[in-house]
């Protein structure tokens, strides 16, 4: 079986950014308004060799540090002193190092990525709107676009992170140690511990790895930036799918009576279509059960789910709204988690973007 690391990769991301693509081979062609089609079961971006028209885009700084980490791994530091050595493994020569840093994967598929990140570019959005023919056209000479609909997959790349040095690593076998060797602050400054432009020694693994290094080769700066991360814009026909990330149908909110609650709740959510229709969809949820509201158009907005929790002489009322769920979905998919203990207060929390009620 093939491993999909960049797949893999954008899950560890979106733990901590929703909707973000992980770019583990640093993929140099991903750059904000790069045009082509990503494939969501591979995560593979392959450009179509044009960039959207009227590209405008702006910057912001970011931490200096980029770590993401599987379960399985371990680091560790040694200092080895001013006098420290080690032996490249590619030439077998001694090498002048002070510091190594090893990483140990215990399963095959842990993986880490350290990077010292520089800032985020943004791609202006309002393109996407104003350039659908000539993107529908664009898609249709690629084989994405059909009855003048572009297919999902085909998009933009819409932000990028950017980093001036580090590494990915991936163990392709079980127990595996990575190692990075050389002067202490530019071992640092490539990981971004430091402020500096990184660059290592020696680098080593005892067993097969993925791996990707930035820059490419020892006793080197890095020429240019590489972008380790990415969000992604595509459309379902015409309309524009804001940090795309599978293939959408429909909308799916999942309501969740969490375990130890015990209130019964009326829920009843409320959306407009493009078709001018308004829609009103209701479900009760026994405690300690759950109800997924699903089959919500691509095309809903203005959504507004309210939720009752009933009591014996009154309800306690909490409300969630979502003007435009296919910018602010990422996924398609919502949960929403209920809480309460009869006859005390009640809350509700919105899982993915963390608000409570």
């Amino acid at each position: 079986m093939t491993v999909t690391w960049d797949v893999v990769f954008a899950q560890l991301i979106r733990i901590e950014r929703q909707g973000y693509w992980g770019n583990w081979s640093l993929n140099p062609a991903i750059v904000p308004g790069a045009v082509g089609v990503l494939d969501p079961g591979t995560g593979a971006f392959t450009p179509v060799g044009v960039a959207i028209p009227g590209l405008t885009t702006t910057s912001r700084p970011i931490s200096q540090r980029w770590s993401v980490m599987s379960e399985h791994v371990s680091r560790k530091e040694i200092d080895l002193g001013a006098a420290g050595t080690v032996i490249d493994p590619d030439t077998g020569t001694k090498v002048n190092a002070e510091v190594t840093v090893s990483w140990s994967l215990e399963r095959s598929g842990s993986m880490f990525s350290e990077f010292a990140v520089t800032s985020e570019e943004f791609l202006d959005l309002s393109l996407l709107s104003s350039r659908l023919e000539w993107l529908a056209a664009t898609a249709e000479t690629h084989s994405m676009c059909a009855d003048d609909r572009i297919s999902q997959g085909f998009g933009v790349v819409t932000s990028v992170v950017w980093a001036k040095s580090g590494v990915n690593i991936a163990a392709q076998s079980e127990n595996t140690t990575f190692s990075l060797s050389g002067s202490a602050g530019a071992v640092h400054d490539m990981l971004g511990q430091g402020s500096g432009q990184g660059s290592f020694a020696t680098a080593s693994a005892d067993k097969s790895v993925s791996r990707h290094l930035w820059p490419e080769t020892p006793e080197s700066l890095a020429p240019c930036p590489a972008p380790i991360a990415y969000t992604f814009a595509s459309f379902d026909g015409r309309t524009v799918i804001e940090k795309w990330t599978s293939v959408l149908g429909s909308f799916e909110l999942l309501l969740n009576s969490v375990p130890g609650c015990t209130y019964v709740v009326h829920t009843t959510l409320t959306y407009d279509t493009d078709a001018g229709r308004s829609v009103t969809r209701t479900a009760l949820i026994p405690a300690g059960l759950s109800a997924t509201i699903g089959a919500v158009p691509l095309d809903a907005t203005n959504l507004v789910l309210d939720l009752a929790f009933k009591g014996v002489f009154s309800d306690e009322h909490h409300r969630f709204e979502w003007n435009t769920p296919l910018g602010q979905w990422a996924g398609g998919v919502r949960q929403i988690d209920l809480s309460g203990v009869w006859p005390g207060s009640t809350s509700a929390l919105d899982v993915q973007s963390g608000t409570a009620r």
